[in-house]
């Protein structure tokens, strides 16, 4: 095997298919998931292992035009490398607002509306949460945020994120595919 020209950070195999004069890899670095609150506006409900499974070619279940989950999609060729990318300022208010029946911020109306199959009353939801109060204008948190603990939201949604590009990363001499932890970072006030 030819010497490597930097030094491994990460405990793993060597590459088999290693060439020091570089190969070609396609990849998507901007992938929102159901933790983004414009994932909603189609109805999108899949999580980042979802998007991982998708990302390596295998098939995963999408939206119809009525918002049904029932459409088989699969990607034409798997790709090399992802990075799921979801909006940081809402982790904590999309956690909140979507995965847990049980907590009160679940049954806030604006948490409601984001959940509806319905288009016209998901782009209600995502005008409120751009513009209307979803951040009280920019300047505050959103009121779900009083009904739960957005802090705390936030971070076991970073978790999750975290553990889904670890879990989807091939650290095996295959290399066949590579994820980034990220997320997308919105310039917006607070």
């Amino acid at each position: 095997m030819a010497e490597r020209p930097f030094a491994r950070t990460e405990t793993r195999e060597d590459c088999a298919h290693y060439d020091a004069l570089k190969q070609p890899f396609f990849g998507d670095l901007h992938i929102h998931t159901s933790l983004s609150q414009d994932s909603f506006i189609s109805s999108q409900r899949n999580g980042p292992d979802a998007a991982y499974r998708y990302a390596r070619g295998e098939s995963i279940v999408l939206p119809d035009a009525q918002a049904r989950q029932n459409t088989r999609a699969r990607i034409g060729r798997p790709i090399d490398f992802a990075a799921v990318t979801d909006h940081a300022e809402y982790f904590g208010e999309m956690n909140l607002c979507t995965t847990d029946p049980a907590r009160l911020a679940w049954w806030w109306p604006h948490c409601v509306l984001t959940r509806a199959s319905n288009l016209w009353v998901q782009l209600v939801a995502i005008n409120w949460w751009g513009k209307l109060g979803g951040r009280g204008g920019g300047r505050e948190r959103s009121f779900v945020c009083t009904l739960g603990d957005c802090e705390s939201a936030a971070a076991d949604t970073w978790g999750t994120i975290q553990a889904a590009a670890e879990a989807a990363y091939d650290r095996s001499s295959r290399c066949s595919f590579t994820t980034f932890v990220a997320y997308e970072f919105t310039d917006a006030p607070d």
